[in-house]
């Protein structure tokens, strides 16, 4: 009730009181209609202010008077109505509560739909199942206030402070809380769906179940809040601060979250399909088991993050950060994560088949187990990574860095190796059936497969740094203290492993001389194997093999070996007198010194001997004898030798 003259003298049977000078009403409600705002009930009799304004400490009367008869009119603005007051009012024509103190009120069940309550005090107020729908609560105060099962539709709640208030089950749809402190509120399964919570500080606040879809949280602070299961489909936290929330089975599907901060939060089995997550933070996030299908992560910063099971199909991921993420059995079919960094990530048993890591860098990422086939792998940077038991078939590693990696037993079929650096990696058991490589492909740290002057040895050579068994093998001694081999067997037998299959590499793609060098070396390991058993002999008798002809491979050992045969006979015959003419003189220096024809005689008849069998020259005794016989043997099993190994280097 309120007097429409202009405010000057209060009667004395006036109450009188009026809104603060300094009110602005459309700073609050833009559709206000200015009017006089002075109340013109009576007062109490030991006070100047009526029942409704006057302060419950200054007068003994409040309670009898408003037990008297609920105050008139539509206006009670400024009414200090606190706790067990509030109960004698008949709120269904009240319309007008501006700055009103109903701090501990029960208000339960009340109707004040479409009221103004502009800066009102509503703290601790009981508001159960109250109708608060298209209310003006700007700026009120509602902390700690219970508003369980409330209706507060399309209210206007801006810079409102609802600090640890209770709306489990409230209904928010399309209320205003720009701005509003919302933080440690209990809003467990309220409806928010299509509010503005832009700058909303919800930090700490429950929102478990709650239905945010299609809601604006954009810069809002939910930092620490519980968003179990709460529906943000289609939601707009653009910015928001979400940092260490709990979102576990939160749906984000179609969300806006871009640049949002939620560093150590928790989305365990969130579903966050086709969500924008463009420059977000989640860095050390847990994401177990979430859904992030066709979700848009495009330099998002998941460092650390825990991405355990997680369903990242077909997502874009260029140029995220998901250094040291657990990644492990996550489903990364058909990602998009050029330019990446994955270095130290888990990658066990992932799926990355088809998937674009082009450029990206797995540096000591664990993909151990991880499917990679079809992927694509060109420039990515791989050294030091595990890959034991990998997948790669079908993947495109051109130009990719495999530096120290681990792909023991990985599968490499059909790979393109084009260009691809192998240097120091554990290849042991790996495979290579169908893989193309070309000239710039590198097995070692002194340069490509082209340079003829490369040795192209693998870790476990003993050629190759490093010498080491323990640091060859790259396990720990442990790990073999209770084998029946040595250190060196192991090693000797992965280096024989290793090469045999890379000699099948090498063949495939037409490169003799590199299979050549496979097989070489693989002789060699053979040999360092049967020396580290024990078996002195064989491996003697192969070490003989290598120096006369290299495995077989060296015809020019061969040749030269022969050259030397006849060489060697040639003197014999010359010097030792062991041979004589036809006519009975024996080869001597002086002899041969005085008729140099000798010197022919003697070439020729060692070659005969060597090549045919056949002899020029005479024995003079036994020992003559057995050097003729020697020469004749040695010479076809050299010759055979030679025809071998051209052979085979024409097969080839």
């Amino acid at each position: 009730m309120s007097s429409d003259q202009p405010a000057g003298d209060v009667p004395d049977d006036r109450c009188g009181y009026t809104y603060p000078e300094d009110f602005d009403p459309a700073e609050y409600d833009p559709e206000y209609t200015q009017r006089s705002n002075s109340c013109v009930r009576p007062p109490l009799p030991d006070s100047g202010r009526c029942k409704i304004h006057a302060d419950p400490d200054d007068t003994e009367y409040k309670t009898e008077s408003l037990n008297a008869g609920s105050p008139g009119g539509v206006s009670i603005d400024g009414a200090i109505l606190p706790g067990e007051f509030a109960t004698y009012v008949n709120w269904s024509n009240v319309s007008l509560l501006r700055d009103v103190d109903l701090a501990e009120a029960n208000l339960e069940g009340a109707d004040l739909s479409e009221a103004n309550l502009a800066w009102a005090d509503l703290t601790e107020a009981d508001l159960y199942d109250a109708n608060l729908a298209e209310a003006n609560l700007n700026r009120a105060d509602l902390a700690e206030a219970n508003l369980e099962g409330a209706d507060l539709a399309e209210a206007a709640l801006l810079e409102a402070d609802l600090s640890e208030a209770y709306l489990y089950d409230a209904d928010l749809a399309e209320a205003n809380l720009y701005d509003a402190d919302l933080a440690e509120a209990n809003l467990y399964d309220a409806d928010l769906s299509g509010v503005d919570l832009a700058e909303a500080d919800l930090a700490e606040a429950t929102l478990s179940d709650a239905d945010l879809s299609e809601t604006n949280l954009a810069w809002a602070d939910l930092s620490e809040a519980f968003l179990g299961r709460a529906d943000l489909s289609e939601a707009n936290p653009q910015k928001a601060d979400i940092a260490e929330a709990d979102l576990v089975g939160a749906d984000l599907s179609e969300a806006n979250l871009s640049e949002v901060n939620l560093p150590r939060a928790t989305l365990n089995d969130a579903d966050l399909t086709e969500a924008y997550l463009y420059d977000a933070d989640l860095a050390e996030a847990t994401l177990r088991e979430a859904d992030l299908t066709e979700a848009d992560l495009y330099d998002a910063d998941l460092a650390e993050a825990a991405l355990r099971g997680a369903d990242l199909s077909g997502v874009d991921l260029r140029e995220a950060d998901l250094s040291g993420a657990d990644l492990k059995q996550a489903d990364l079919t058909d990602a998009n994560l050029e330019w990446a960094d994955l270095s130290e990530a888990v990658l066990l048993k992932a799926d990355l088949s088809e998937a674009t890591l082009q450029e990206a860098d797995l540096s000591r990422a664990d993909l151990e187990e991880a499917d990679l086939t079809d992927a694509n792998l060109e420039e990515t940077d791989l050294s030091e990574a595990a890959l034991n038991e990998a997948d790669l078939t079908g993947a495109n590693c051109e130009n990719a860095t495999f530096n120290e990696t681990t792909l023991v037993r990985a599968s490499l079929d059909t790979t393109d190796l084009v260009r691809a650096d192998f240097s120091e990696a554990h290849l042991f058991g790996t495979t290579f059936d169908g893989a193309r490589i070309d000239g710039g492909t590198q097995f070692s740290t002194e340069g490509p497969v082209a340079d003829l002057d490369t040795a192209n040895h693998c870790r476990y050579d003993t050629d190759a740094h490093p010498a080491d068994p323990i640091e060859t093998v790259a396990e720990s001694a442990e790990a073999f203290k209770n084998r029946d081999e040595s250190l060196e067997e192991i090693r000797a037998r992965r280096a024989r492993s290793t090469y045999r299959r890379l000699e099948t590499l090498a063949s495939t793609n037409g490169y003799p001389d590199l299979q050549s060098e496979m097989f070489v070396r693989r002789q060699e390991a053979r040999r360092e194997l049967l020396a580290a058993e024990g078996r002195t002999l064989s491996a003697l008798f192969a070490g003989v093999q290598r120096l006369l002809f290299n495995y077989g491979e060296s015809f020019r050992r061969i040749l030269g070996i022969s050259l030397v045969t006849i060489l060697l006979g040639w003197l014999l015959y010359l010097t030792t007198g062991i041979v004589e003419t036809n006519g009975g003189t024996s080869l001597r220096p002086e002899v041969v010194a005085d008729s140099p024809v000798l010197l022919i005689r003697a070439l020729h008849h060692s070659t005969l001997v060597f090549f045919a069998g056949n002899q020029l020259l005479e024995p003079t005794g036994v020992v003559g004898e057995f050097v003729i016989v020697a020469e004749a043997m040695v010479g076809p099993i050299l010759v055979a030798l030679l025809i071998f190994v051209l052979g085979r280097r024409a097969a080839r």
